[in-house]
């Protein structure tokens, strides 16, 4: 779930901003739930750090859009501001407060949509659980932004992060409640990845770090499609010109669209191919 602040005092642009945000996540399956705050008095009045992305008016009443994010970066240096005015001067004042992009109106839903991909891909890269694993020898905190993959073996889940692996008991089903929301997806029965780690997919092989795991017939298209969401979003983690290589016509289909797509930012491509 994203939650979503929309700090804007012109209602036509409230409605347009409503039904853009509306149209991004219908297009990309996500949820969300997003509020409407009319100055920037009433949006610090309310909030307590639990937005992922606001978007927010420069020219408001009472408190200008520049001092309410300075005054939200207080509480909250990382949620994704993203700026909608009529002044485009304004624009590089926007670094002062690391805002994700600034849009100048009326908004057009590309620019809107460009945002908001950067906007949530930030939102998700900075969330994170602390699952806890108890073995003999105590109790191990493992932060889920760490965590490469988990594989259950008979009664046991294996938690395998960058550095170490800790068994414990326990089903993957328990593990996937845990990391819900989060950018895992299963592989086959046996596995559950954190997409950030895949380097790319191979017929039936996922490549993660320092691993490769089977992807079974019945999760490839699932795994696949919650791969291509996630690269969509956030520009691929470590997919820095992978490549994904199937021979079927639904997994040639189903990437077709997404031969290549880069995220400008950081000069990162990447790149899906059939042989």
């Amino acid at each position: 779930m994203v939650r979503i602040a929309i700090v804007e005092d012109e209602e036509s642009e409230i409605v347009g901003l409503k039904e853009g945000v509306k149209r991004f996540f219908a297009e990309s399956g996500g949820e969300y739930e997003a509020r409407v705050f009319r100055n920037g008095m009433e949006f610090l009045d309310a909030c307590r750090g639990d937005f992922d992305v606001v978007l927010m008016d420069i020219e408001m009443p009472l408190l200008d859009g520049f001092r309410t994010a300075q005054k939200l970066r207080e509480t909250d240096p990382a949620v994704s501001i993203i700026f909608v005015t009529n002044m485009s001067r304004y624009a590089i004042k926007g670094y002062e407060v690391d805002a994700v992009g600034f849009i100048v109106k009326p908004v057009g839903y590309f620019a809107l949509k460009m945002n908001l991909r950067k906007a949530v891909a930030r939102a998700q890269g900075r969330r994170s659980v602390n699952i806890l694993a108890a073995t003999r020898n105590g109790v191990n905190v493992i932060p889920s932004d760490t965590l490469v993959y988990v594989e259950v073996m008979r009664h046991n889940l294996v938690y395998h992060t960058e550095t170490e692996t800790i068994t414990v008991r326990g089903s993957l089903k328990e593990a996937e409640e845990q990391l819900e929301g989060l950018n895992f997806a299963r592989c086959n029965n046996c596995f559950l990845v954190n997409l950030k780690f895949v380097r790319s997919v191979e017929n039936d092989t996922v490549v993660l770090l320092n691993s490769e795991l089977p992807v079974s017939r019945g999760k490839k298209k699932e795994f696949v499609d919650a791969l291509m969401k996630y690269v969509e979003q956030s520009g691929g983690g470590y997919l820095n010109n992978a490549r994904l290589v199937g021979k079927t016509r639904v997994f040639r289909n189903n990437i077709a669209m997404y031969s290549v797509l880069r995220r400008v930012g950081n000069r990162r491509s990447v790149v899906f191919r059939f042989f």
